[in-house]
């Protein structure tokens, strides 16, 4: 087994994808976590410009960050790692949470020649959000009513009355 395999045997056993582009942004290397997060096949993607409609990163907000901000030309133009919670888009039409952080890939002389990409699913930190905003909306809305319980409105207050101190401002309450 030539060194070349091992690194191979060892980039495709890895839990997160890794995904490797050259200075043209040409993807080089694909591994089996990077399939399976994607959907895309290592032939489907090798030889390709990863931009050619298959990672399209979006942000939370649905805007592509490759033509506007592509992290990994940032990253191979001034050598500084990046990261970045985006959205990958999946073969299957569908969009997955990622964690993408970008490593500069140099050679022996220490020169950028290209960069790797490592995917992590971030599936669970988005459902953890979405659980903490409904748990807090339990806690401090009524349910039937949607009006705001005591603690939301002690909650609200405090927060009123610490603003109106700080600035001196005075201050009633109105009750209806």
């Amino acid at each position: 087994m030539t060194d070349a395999d091992i690194h191979k045997s060892l980039l495709d056993s890895l839990s997160g994808g890794i995904c490797a582009v050259n200075r043209d942004r040409v993807i080089t290397y694909w591994n089996k976590s990077t399939e399976n997060l994607t959907g895309y096949k290592n032939a489907d993607t090798l030889g390709k410009c990863c931009r050619e409609d298959i990672l399209m990163y979006v942000d939370e907000h649905g805007r592509g960050v490759c033509e506007s901000e592509c992290m990994a030309t940032g990253t191979m133009n001034d050598g500084n790692p990046r990261s970045m919670e985006v959205y990958a888009h999946h073969k299957d039409g569908y969009r997955v949470p990622v964690l993408v952080r970008i490593l500069p890939l140099k050679n022996l002389d220490g020169q950028v020649i290209g960069a790797i990409e490592e995917l992590h699913d971030n599936s669970s930190k988005i459902e953890y959000a979405h659980k903490i905003e409904e748990l807090e909306k339990c806690a401090l809305l009524d349910s039937l009513t949607g009006l705001m319980k005591r603690l939301g409105l002690e909650m609200n207050l405090r927060t009123m009355f610490s603003v109106m101190h700080r600035y001196g401002w005075s201050y009633g309450v109105f009750f209806y």
